[in-house]
């Protein structure tokens, strides 16, 4: 029975001294979370049909820019009530372990936005785009500009028509609409590469940190002059619009 009494003891301090060690690092996780972030491919969110649920786990991001696991509790959510219905969900398995999260339904087939704000500080609203891919119809005399290169590139496309890309060039991408994404590939141009419906790179110029500047150097992207602030692979394109790929 003494032994028995002794290794209890022992099993104890052993769950003691492991529990002394894990959750200072998790309240320091808590107390050092400034943001909420969700993973790279969440950011954009392509429904498909009325009635689909969709899962994002969501997390919150320390000073150092690392994950935390979170609650619903540290998180409130805002969006149009005709387009989603938004439900809490405490716990969502992930690679990084379990985190709160959202469940979204669509009820709509048009886009939306779905707003997350933090609850220690309601001025760190983190975003989540919600783009249906409904189907249009091509877009004629779209005009193409690559400005970055050593040489300036210039097209001009018939038509530019839907298309269902596989790999990284699908993702975050309408399968079902004419894009700029789409529109800078059916141009012909070799050595594209995409990230999260993001533009990385052409002929190998890709994104970098500019250290003498302090700034982000990567691809960006205009229609009719103007940048749009969403993805080249959700533009939807328009007859004779004018799209150009500039690298700044």
């Amino acid at each position: 029975m003494k032994t028995m009494s002794k290794r209890i003891s022992a099993y104890a301090l052993a769950f003691l001294m492991v529990l002394g060690v894990l959750l200072p690092n998790m309240v320091s996780a808590q107390e050092n979370i400034t943001e909420l972030t969700v993973d790279s491919e969440n950011f954009t969110i392509i429904a498909e049909k009325k009635g689909q649920e969709i899962r994002v786990p969501v997390y919150g991001l320390t000073s150092d820019y690392k994950k935390a696991p979170i609650t619903t509790k540290d998180f409130t959510t805002s969006y149009s009530k005709a387009n989603f219905k938004v439900y809490n969900v405490e716990e969502l398995q992930t690679k990084e372990g379990k985190t709160a999260g959202i469940k979204v339904l669509v009820n709509k087939k048009t886009d939306g936005v779905i707003q997350l704000k933090y609850t220690k500080d309601p001025s760190k609203v983190l975003p989540i785009n919600v783009y249906f891919d409904k189907k249009q119809d091509p877009a004629s005399n779209v005009t193409v500009t690559i400005k970055g290169l050593p040489q300036e590139y210039k097209y001009t496309l018939n038509s530019v028509v839907a298309k269902n890309y596989k790999g990284s060039f699908g993702e975050d991408t309408l399968k079902n609409a004419p894009t700029a994404l789409g529109a800078l590939d059916q141009t012909g141009k070799e050595n594209v590469v995409v990230k999260n419906g993001f533009l990385h790179s052409i002929d190998g110029l890709e994104g970098k940190w500019d250290a003498s500047t302090s700034t982000w150097k990567g691809w960006h992207y205009t229609v009719n002059g103007k940048e749009p602030q969403m993805g080249a692979g959700v533009y939807r394109l328009s007859n004779n619009d004018k799209v150009e790929f500039v690298y700044k």
